[in-house]
């Protein structure tokens, strides 16, 4: 008889003291079978009343079967100990399921409260670099709570199939009542038994009575509790969410507004670049016109005074002395001055103002000039002005241009007004003017940092073609002596300086006739070739005799100098007056086939230009034959050369060109010019290497026309002698580089 409170300990031991015979596992895995909520306990219930039921209708029909009573009391007492083993069980499945559902519910409510408390936490402290972790988190809560109700409804689930073992007693209960039915008569004939089973059946009913009521608040208390955990599950998922979308909705103002502060801060940036294109446009443009009209100079201020030579201030009432003035890089600043022999018109000084150096001052320069005062680089200067003399003074800056331009384009324009050209030449030895009446000098002349003069002129030793002097015309320096020769002189100023340049300009010597000297002078800024000249700092050497070298007028104006000028090469004449390429007996200096390797810029050229043949044909050298390597025939010594650059230089363009139309009469030999022109064009093709021939060039100095402009003896007032003439190199000249430009 079951008494307890239905511990499983105390179950036990009551259904021993029913007669069970298992042991406590085997108990316990019988429990384990069944009940684990309360649903299943409240049907368990109903199919004990269903027992009781047929118990009683069993009992009645008791009477007819007294016979039988002590087996039907056994299986009646079977059957009742089999009912008290499936309450016991079904009570404590019952307290596990409690038990499982009073842990998931605190923990689903500490869950629910830790995440509270991290929520808030992180919703109070979020940051930019958190927003992204706190939405993680929120939806891992989020996830957990979802998990805990998951877990509830597994639950649930095993509580459905504690239903569905409940169904399974059921039925084993019917096959018991039908095996009671079965009984009915032996139980008709032991009535005695029955009371005995009815009064047992009775004290079990009033224990499942007693079960119902226990169990029924236990189901109770079980579905109230799911009502709150539902409840505060929700709560907990409506809070967070709420938390969240208040976070969002933080993290949203916050974002939005930082958002509009990148737009104002991208428009303001657009804005600018957008000004920056403009700005740049506008100064294009304002460069544009700066190039055309020039634009005043911004803060000149005046101080009454004049320029001194050590850059100070002398009081003086009629002059003016301007404050520093930066000329920028690549502007010339202009404007005319009045001075006397105690002033000066400009001065330089450093950008702090400290005194480098006097400008442009008295000697020959009194009264009024047009100025211009050129920085290559960034230039201070103070400038001097006679204001009763000048009062406008047309002060004003221009663009300097000084892009790459051919000494063509350049116009004969002398940079100051009011120089002088008188008899006399410059002494080599007294660095004076001494008088004479075949020579003209210069007054002074002002050369800018940078800038180059150049111009025609011839003279002797005795004179100075240019000379630096000061301001007061005192000697400084001898920068070219003459030596009986004509040259185009070109010298480039490596700070600002005075100059004064010489010539010879009548005959009796080469000269340089007065008007042809006076115009030649030119002012420019290095270098003087086109920007998409082919030749641009291209290396050439060029060998050759009298007709490269430039014969008596010298180098300075041979077509190799002209070349250098206008294409920015480096051009390296190796012409030796009176050479051959032969070894031939009679010719000036080693020949060509032998000195070519000591040229030092040989190796390392661009371009090699041989010509030849004038004097190995003037003094008779067998011409020979393809098959020659040697240097004793004209053909044996041609290949000799041109094996011998090619091995010290086997990358340059190698180009030979023929001797000209000079003489109509044959060498010893019976050869001609023409002879010696196609042996080098036949040697030169065995060889594969380029060949003009200057004998069809356009000069003919065999024609006595065209020798009155081409004939450089003639061009210095004496007999023909078969050279160039500064016209004839000039003539000659467009071809070669044309020609030359052709391999590059």
């Amino acid at each position: 008889m079951i008494t307890t409170d239905l511990g499983k300990v105390t179950a036990y031991a009551e259904a021993v003291a029913q007669g069970y015979t298992g042991t406590k596992e085997e108990f316990g895995k019988l429990l384990a079978n069944y009940v684990k909520t309360a649903e299943k306990v409240a049907e368990d219930k109903a199919v004990a009343e269903q027992a009781m039921k047929f118990a009683k209708e069993s009992a009645n029909r008791a009477s007819t079967s007294e016979q039988n009573a002590k087996a039907s009391e056994n299986a009646a007492a079977e059957q009742a100990k089999n009912v008290s083993d499936n309450i016991t069980e079904l009570v404590n499945k019952k307290d596990e399921a409690l038990q499982t559902i009073d842990d998931k519910t605190a923990e689903s409510v500490n869950a629910v409260k830790r995440q509270e408390e991290t929520s808030a936490q992180n919703v109070t402290n979020h940051t930019e670099s958190e927003i992204q972790r706190l939405t993680q988190e929120t939806a891992e809560s989020k996830n957990s709570l979802d998990g805990s109700i998951a877990t509830a409804n597994d639950t649930k689930s095993q509580v459905d199939v504690s239903v569905e073992a409940g169904k399974k007693l059921k039925e084993d209960l019917d096959k018991s009542i039908a095996d009671s039915g079965k009984a009915k008569t032996a139980l008709d004939g032991s009535v005695t038994a029955a009371n005995v089973s009815k009064s047992a059946l009775d004290e079990t009913v009033g224990q499942a009575n007693v079960l119902d009521t226990s169990l029924s608040s236990k189901i109770a208390e079980g579905t109230q509790l799911n009502k709150e955990i539902t409840a505060s599950g929700n709560k907990a998922v409506s809070d967070i969410n709420s938390a969240s979308e208040k976070a969002l909705d933080d993290i949203n103002t916050t974002g939005t507004a930082k958002l509009d502060a990148v737009n104002k801060a991208a428009e303001a940036i657009v804005a600018d670049r957008e000004q920056i294109a403009k700005n740049k446009t506008d100064i294009a443009l304002l460069k544009e016109d700066l190039a055309d009209y020039g634009f005043p100079i911004p803060n000149v201020n005046w101080t009454d005074g004049y320029l001194k030579s050590d850059g100070t201030i002398q009081n003086g009432s009629n002059y003016k002395v301007s404050n520093l003035i930066h000329i920028p890089s690549g502007f010339r600043l202009v404007f005319d001055s009045y001075a006397s022999t105690s002033t000066y018109h400009f001065c330089n000084y450093l950008p702090d103002g400290t005194f480098e150096s006097v400008g442009l001052g008295h000697a020959g320069l009194t009264g009024r000039h047009g100025i211009k005062i050129d920085a290559i680089e960034d230039r201070y200067v103070k400038i001097c002005n006679n204001f009763v003399e000048i009062q406008d003074a047309k002060l004003h800056f221009e663009k300097l241009e000084i892009q790459p331009t051919k000494i063509a384009d350049i116009s004969n324009v002398l940079p100051l007004s009011g120089v002088t050209f008188v008899k006399g030449y410059l002494s080599s030895s007294t660095h004076n003017r001494t008088d004479s009446e075949v020579y003209y000098c210069s007054s002074l002349l002002f050369i800018q940092k940078g800038q180059t003069i150049e111009y025609k002129c011839s003279g002797s030793s005795g004179a100075l073609m240019l000379m630096e002097v000061t301001r007061d015309s005192d000697y400084i320096a001898s920068l070219f002596v003459g030596d009986g020769k004509y040259h185009r002189l070109a010298y480039t100023a490596d700070h600002d300086m005075w100059v004064r340049i010489c010539s010879r300009t009548e005959k009796g010597g080469n000269y340089v006739p007065l008007d042809e000297f006076k115009n030649s002078v030119k002012f420019y800024y290095k270098p003087l070739y086109q920007a998409d000249e082919k030749l641009n700092g291209k290396i050439i050497v060029v060998i050759g005799d009298s007709l490269i070298h430039g014969n008596d007028l010298g180098n300075d104006v041979a077509w190799c100098k002209i070349l250098e000028n206008k294409s920015g090469a480096s051009v390296y004449n190796y012409g030796i007056n009176g050479n051959a390429i032969s070894s031939v007996r009679g010719a000036i200096g080693s020949p060509m086939s032998v000195r070519y390797s000591d040229i030092e810029e040989l190796p390392t050229a661009d371009i090699i230009i041989v010509e030849g043949g004038a004097n190995d044909k003037n003094n008779s050298c067998p011409i020979g034959a393809l098959s020659d390597a040697n240097n004793n025939t004209f053909i044996g010594a041609c290949n000799v050369l041109i094996d011998g650059i090619r091995a010290l230089n086997p990358t340059a363009r190698l180009l030979f060109m023929t001797t000209y139309p000079r003489y109509s009469n044959a060498d010893n030999n019976g050869k001609k010019e023409q002879d010696f022109a196609d042996a080098m064009i036949n040697a030169c093709r065995n060889k594969s290497v380029p060949c003009f021939d200057n004998l069809e060039i356009g000069i003919d100095f065999t024609n006595a026309n065209l020798k009155t402009w081409c004939d450089e003896g003639i061009y210095l007032g004496n007999t023909s002698n078969q050279h160039f003439s500064p016209k004839g190199y000039e003539f000659i000249y467009p071809k070669y580089k044309h020609w030359i430009e052709s391999f590059c």
